[in-house]
């Protein structure tokens, strides 16, 4: 997590995030990765909308999975769609 907001910080100071606009929609794509796509350790292997649900992701199969990447390919993971 540090690490990200590390690149945060030297993105933006690289001019990478043209205005408040950009910054806001960046954050918005990392927020959706961090709480539907990237599974936890602590949580055993639940994202944290999985287990803020109670569902248990090894318990049936998901009813669609989507391909998830942004921030160019930086963040990247599957969306099982439950």
């Amino acid at each position: 997590m540090q690490q990200a907001t590390c690149e945060i910080q030297e993105n933006f100071a690289a001019g990478f995030f043209i205005g408040r606009e950009d910054l806001v929609l960046a954050l918005g794509d990392f927020r959706a990765w961090y709480n539907h796509v990237r599974p936890h350790q602590h949580l055993g292997g639940r994202t944290p909308a999985e287990a803020w649900a109670g569902i248990d992701p090894y318990a049936t199969a998901p009813n669609a999975v989507s391909y998830f990447s942004a921030w160019d390919g930086m963040l990247t993971g599957y969306y099982l769609r439950r």
